[in-house]
């Protein structure tokens, strides 16, 4: 017997009444490895992760479109290894799951850092491993950024988020840098002001 769409593909009822996944049911899993017991149907994930990304792919098909899955739902080695596999990148908040990612042997270049309380140490790293993006939460962050970057002697890939238009405390992009492309995927240009842009890429998220 089939059961609701939020239960992973491969879950079921069977005829006595037992949730079952892949055939096993709870019981004999909590019997084998005792409980309290967490199960991920890494079949799904991964059928869920590429879901995603030729959604993503489809409906912005006049720009290059990343998605991310965030780490703060479930990070492990092997999720990091499922998601990136499907395609995705891995948006991290914190040292503890930019480390489990490079652990997992994810390069930067497919790792976002995101967090409006990021500390120096977080950022060093991201610019280090070459993060994809460095996502601006704070107004203070370009400055703190490009002075981590301008120390390591590195350039930091960085981007804001999308919203309709930019708060009301961000400054204006009115220095040189051009204007990117206006997409389906970007809100607003991201180019932090003028004193920062030795270090910093600009880029749209």
């Amino acid at each position: 017997m089939p059961v609701s769409p939020i239960w992973p593909a491969g879950s079921a009822v069977n005829d006595e009444g037992e949730i079952t996944f892949h055939g096993r049911t709870a019981a004999s899993l909590l019997d084998e490895f005792g409980s309290p017991l967490y199960v991920i149907d890494t079949d799904d994930v991964r059928a869920r992760a590429t879901k995603f990304v030729h959604a993503a792919s489809h409906a912005f098909n006049n720009t290059v479109t990343h998605v991310s899955f965030a780490g703060k739902a479930l990070l492990s080695k092997e999720i990091c290894r499922i998601v990136t596999e499907s395609g995705m990148l891995i948006d991290t908040c914190s040292m503890g799951e930019m480390r489990i990612a490079l652990a997992a042997g994810v390069p930067g270049r497919r790792l976002v850092l995101h967090g409006n309380n990021k500390s120096d140490a977080e950022i060093e790293l991201a610019i280090e491993q070459g993060f994809n993006k460095i996502v601006i939460d704070e107004p203070d962050e370009p400055a703190r950024i490009a002075a981590i970057a301008k120390r390591l002697g590195k350039r930091a890939r960085c981007g804001r988020p999308c919203c309709a238009s930019p708060p009301a405390s961000t400054p204006a992009a009115t220095n040189s840098c051009p204007p990117p492309t206006r997409t389906r995927s970007s809100a607003w240009p991201c180019c932090p002001p003028e004193p920062t842009r030795a270090s910093l890429l600009c880029s749209t998220t």
